[in-house]
C-alpha cells in the first residue's frame, strides 16, 4: 500500500494541490503479484485555511487507501 501526493497549498511538478495517488499490490506466498490498482484522486478541501485544507487532503487519502486495501482484500 502507498500513497503520494500533493497536499498543498502549492503546485508541486505540474500537479495541483489535492492531487493524489493511492496503489496496492497484492502478492502470493511466492511473492508474485496476483492483484494491483492505482487511483488518482483530485481531493478538494472545503476551506480556505492552508493548513486545514493540508489536513483534510491528508484525511481523505488515508481513508481512500484504507478504502483501496479493502476492496483488494
Amino acid at each position: 500500500l502507498a500513497v503520494t501526493g500533493v497536499a498543498g497549498p502549492a503546485s508541486q511538478d505540474g500537479h495541483l494541490p489535492g492531487t493524489v495517488f493511492v496503489a496496492c499490490v497484492m502478492r502470493d506466498e511466492q511473492g508474485t503479484v496476483i492483484d494491483s490498482a492505482v487511483d488518482e484522486l483530485h481531493l478538494f478541501p472545503e476551506t480556505d485555511d492552508p493548513r486545514e485544507a493540508r489536513d483534510q487532503v491528508r484525511e481523505e487519502t488515508v481513508a481512500a487507501a484504507l478504502e483501496l486495501l479493502l476492496t483488494m482484500l
